[in-house]
This record gives structure tokens, C-alpha cells and sequence, in this order.
């Protein structure tokens, strides 16, 4: 019974650990993403890159241009 009750007890203290680190994580990437600007684009730059890529994929089996 005690040891039910022990594990009853560390649920709250393994959630509050799990908050936690799970905050600093998130923090911590939203703190790459602004300190990095390369690895954020834009909706329009991705659709460029997909439209020059299958660009690049179909002249690639066309032959070449």
C-alpha cells in the first residue's frame, strides 16, 4: 500500500518536471529560429524552391538544357 501511494505521489512531481523541461526546450527553439534567419522562409520562398526544383527534375530527364 505504501508504495501505491508513493508512486500516486510521484506522478504530479514527474508531470511538473516534464512541464518544465518541455518549456525551456520550446523556448530554447524559438530562440534558434530568431537567431538563425536562414532557417525561417517564407511561403513564397519555399514555392520558388519547389518550382525550381522540378525545373532542375525536368530538364534533368529531358536531357539537359
Amino acid at each position: 500500500m505504501r508504495l501505491i501511494y508513493a508512486m500516486y505521489l510521484d506522478v504530479p512531481v514527474y508531470y511538473c518536471k516534464f512541464k518544465t523541461t518541455q518549456e525551456k526546450a520550446l523556448d530554447k527553439e524559438e530562440v534558434q529560429k530568431v537567431a538563425d534567419p536562414r532557417q525561417s522562409k517564407s511561403e513564397t520562398d519555399e514555392l520558388k524552391m519547389n518550382e525550381e526544383d522540378q525545373f532542375r527534375d525536368r530538364s534533368s530527364m529531358n536531357g539537359g538544357a
